[in-house]
């Protein structure tokens, strides 16, 4: 069965729920394409029909956009917005008593991006009498409970296994390569482990207390609650529902659980010890401390040279077209920096710039020869644009271009380091998964470098580098190969 067949199959489905339902297949199968058939039919049947698209940001918006023409006409009215622009739209109606929008068909696509906050609850204020939603990810309890509840229960669902096996993806294999830190770094990144360690325990369980106070499952970890304690805490219910939460708030909540009060007599050792670890402007100097540590040791992980050094190794050895995903600004620099010839670097913060053309050797220039100043979407053009037709072999990126990016002829796929989040690494890696009808047989290959564990003498330290990939991939269905050397991945 090829890909269009099954992608008919997917909307038959759609349409035997009666159109409300939705879809979770893989990503890179082409389940916007989907949306558009769906789109082609209703309006086929009856041109007058109403319908809203909403996607969680600009990039997936666009691509919906560029989708649902496929078989849509142009002049048709189809209501596209990202999620901002649905709240603020909700929020203008509110005012003007405009409220419920009403259309006949609702599409939400990375649905599971948007049954949370002010997003569920401006959807929330949509009435539909189809509702079609798209998804290419692990959905959780909670997220299928919201869709059962928004009249969108999964009614298809296609997995990896699946999709690569019929040849609607590309296969891939997928490595975890153990980094080691240098001998400074090591050290820096263990003192702070203590540091972090050392508060942690000081505020060991109470996390749970708090909860009891409020009543809820407002914090799921002591990790948070620190944090909290100074920066304050943006609290989502079940419903999407958000409140903030001020730190002073949680500050003098924590000192009052801990038997601190203002007036209290510092003229013996045990008020002494209260009012050292528990008086709120101590709290906050505790936990603006702990918040730094957390930091500095985030930055050794993400941006070090023995990880430079095993991102220019792997494209030495293994030189095709590559995307590399950073969690560092400096990191994409460095790399682009000695990869001047053939890589470019994109990210969110890219600043205008003037750039060399490969063809040339020159800046790019205006029509009147003087030097031509790139912007970030010019920069961002320039980059997919050139690895796809090859005038670049590497593509550097931080924290960006994680989805709605298709490029056929990416063959490798390198992360430096990332968040626990499965759905932003599942994003990541499906980059280079889009099947290549020019090279069909492509064997997509997935590197994640990480900072293994380490011994400082007789003393073991853990690499939260290494929990949070463990984290990441937990949903994966792709089982990663461990290893400790490029040689084990290219022989």
């Amino acid at each position: 069965m090829d890909k269009s067949e099954r992608q008919e199959i997917s909307c038959n489905k759609w349409r035997d729920a009666k159109g409300r339902g939705t879809l979770n297949l893989i990503m890179r199968f082409g389940k916007t394409r989907v949306a558009a058939m769906i789109v082609g039919k209703l309006i086929k049947a009856n041109p007058n029909r109403t319908i809203m698209a909403i996607a969680p940001n600009a990039v997936t918006t666009k691509n919906l956009a560029d989708n649902l023409t496929e078989f849509c006409p142009k002049e048709q009215w189809i209501d596209i917005m990202s999620s901002n622009t649905l709240i603020n739209h909700v929020n203008k109606l509110k005012i003007e008593r405009k409220l419920p929008i009403k259309v006949d068909l609702l599409i939400l696509d990375e649905v599971h991006k948007l049954l949370q906050g002010e997003t569920l609850i401006a959807i929330k204020n949509i009435e539909y009498k189809f509702i079609l939603c798209l998804t290419g990810s692990t959905l959780n309890k909670t997220q299928l409970s919201i869709l059962n509840e928004l009249g969108a229960p999964v009614i298809d669902k296609i997995t990896e296994i699946e999709a690569v096996s019929q040849g609607w993806i590309s296969n891939s294999t997928e490595y975890n390569l153990a980094i080691e830190l240098d001998e400074h770094d090591k050290i820096r990144y263990a003192k702070y482990s203590d540091m972090i360690s050392e508060t942690l325990e000081t505020f060991g369980g109470l996390h749970k207390v708090i909860n009891q106070e409020f009543r809820n499952k407002v914090f799921d970890s002591d990790f948070a609650l620190v944090l909290a304690s100074f920066t304050g805490y943006n609290y989502k219910d079940r419903n999407g529902s958000s409140t903030f939460i001020k730190p002073t708030v949680i500050r003098n909540m924590l000192a009052s659980l801990m038997g601190w009060t203002r007036d209290m007599p510092l003229d013996n050792d045990y008020n002494k010890r209260i009012n050292n670890l528990w008086n709120p402007d101590n709290i906050y100097e505790r936990a603006k401390k702990f918040k730094d540590f957390v930091r500095q040791r985030n930055d050794i992980l993400i941006h070090n040279r023995p990880k430079i050094n095993a991102v220019i190794e792997i494209l030495k050895t293994n030189s095709v077209p590559t995307i590399c995903f950073n969690e560092s600004i400096a990191m994409v620099t460095d790399l682009a920096d000695y990869f001047s010839k053939d890589g470019i670097p994109f990210h969110s913060a890219i600043e205008s710039r003037y750039v060399i053309n490969p063809e040339t050797g020159v800046p790019y220039t205006y029509k009147n020869g003087e030097p031509k100043r790139l912007g970030k979407t010019s920069l961002k053009k320039l980059a997919i644009e050139g690895i796809k037709n090859g005038t670049y072999k590497y593509l550097f990126t931080a924290q960006s271009l994680n989805e709605g990016l298709t490029i056929e002829n990416i063959e490798q796929v390198i992360t430096t380091g990332g968040s626990c989040n499965s759905n932003t690494h599942g994003q990541r890696v499906a980059r280079g998964k889009t099947y290549n009808y020019m090279n069909p047989n492509k064997n997509c290959v997935i590197i994640n470098l990480y900072i293994d564990d380490f011994k400082i003498g007789d003393k073991d330290v853990r690499s939260r580098d290494k929990q949070k990939l463990i984290q990441r991939q937990q949903d994966s269905e792709n089982i990663p190969i461990w290893v400790n050397d490029i040689s084990e991945i290219f022989g």
